[in-house]
């Protein structure tokens, strides 16, 4: 090794740095400020570390004089302590300087990803392309998604909360409206290029009723007012759908509004005016195998599991169990009278060897 004290090795680049940049010599300097802390930080050397971040922040005002954007840019993801260095990301939006941070192969440093995401997502309210641009650059398509979303739900929500039962038409609404179902559009494009496909379906399921609020609202005379179908609960969907002979996938609207958000009153609704058949629960639980993310939240298997346990088919409820992993289920169905009919069935073998 070149010396076995990693802080007596920090201390010598720190100075070499020192004296280099006392030379303009900053290429170099800057290397060696980043090696000088990454010594210390194998150290564990708090007081040191501190000392370099104070360093940097001196490297940095001197390079801004001389618009070194490179070298800036070189040194905050060489030392990687993007919190305590975040002036450096501003100082980059205040000089239109960002897309030093977009360079080629600066998408494979996790750390400033998050770093960047954590950044933005407070300061970029005025910016929001800038959002867009460094979120694809990193492939976050899942936040870009997300902010389209917000951005027609924000737009959608005075509507709703403003116009319920009826909405007054004119040109600003057709245009808020175009909008958000744009939005809407964009968010499902870019969910399905996340594999979030579940959500993708949310978004374009959204965009289309909004395009059918247009069409509605095309057809009235401005400043009439009309019904406003985007504030419809199921029981109000339920019958609309059934007038016009649509068939509602009980399965995915499950998903959505109890999996996923949570609505017990929505699932409670739901089996006051239905039967929970396995058709249902099936599509539930292959909706659920899609979306990346959701397997490792407890509350979610926690709904999942409410939702399975309401199954009286007793094969069903044995072979959807088994495929989520929920034991519990398992070990009551193998434990009840439904035992010697599961032995019968299909996944009777898959029983005995539970037993």
């Amino acid at each position: 090794t070149l010396c076995a004290d990693p802080t007596q090795l920090g201390r010598a680049l720190l100075e070499a740095a020192l004296n280099l940049e006392q030379n303009n010599e900053w290429p170099v300097a800057v290397e060696l400020l980043i090696f000088s802390h990454s010594s210390f930080t194998l150290a564990c050397d708090v007081e040191n570390i501190g000392q370099i971040l104070s360093q940097a922040r001196c490297f940095i005002d001197k390079l801004l004089l001389d618009q070194q954007w490179i070298l800036i840019t070189r040194l905050t993801t060489g030392i990687q302590r993007y919190t305590e260095m975040s002036y450096v990301f501003e100082l980059l939006k205040e000089h239109d300087q960002f897309e030093y941070l977009l360079r080629k192969g600066m998408d494979r440093l996790p750390l400033l990803r998050q770093a960047l995401l954590d950044f933005l997502r407070p300061n970029c309210l005025e910016n929001r392309e800038l959002f867009r641009l460094v979120a694809l650059h990193f492939h976050m398509h899942a936040e870009v998604a997300g902010m389209w979303q917000d951005e027609a739900n924000g737009l959608l929500k005075p509507i709703v909360d403003l116009a319920l039962p009826m909405l007054r038409t004119g040109p600003e609404m057709k245009k808020v409206l175009t909008s958000a179902m744009h939005n809407l559009a964009h968010a499902a494009e870019y969910f399905l290029q996340a594999g979030r496909l579940n959500h993708a379906n949310k978004c374009a399921l959204q965009a289309e009723l909004v395009a059918l609020q247009i069409h509605l609202v095309n057809r009235a005379i401005d400043g009439h007012q009309i019904y406003c179908i985007l504030g419809l609960n199921s029981a109000q969907a339920e019958i609309i759908s059934r007038g016009y002979g649509f068939n509602i996938s009980w399965g995915k609207a499950l998903m959505r509004h109890y999996i996923i958000n949570g609505g017990t009153e929505y699932l409670e609704r739901f089996v006051r005016r239905h039967t929970v058949t396995p058709a249902i629960v099936e599509e539930v639980v292959t909706d659920f195998e899609q979306e990346s993310g959701l397997c490792k939240k407890q509350e979610i298997l926690d709904r999942l599991s409410r939702l399975v346990s309401m199954l009286t088919d007793a094969e069903a409820k044995y072979r959807l169990a088994s495929r989520l992993n929920l034991r519990h289920l398992v070990s009551e169905l193998l434990s009840s009278s439904a035992l010697p009919y599961l032995k019968d069935t299909a996944w009777g073998k898959k029983a005995n060897q539970d037993l």
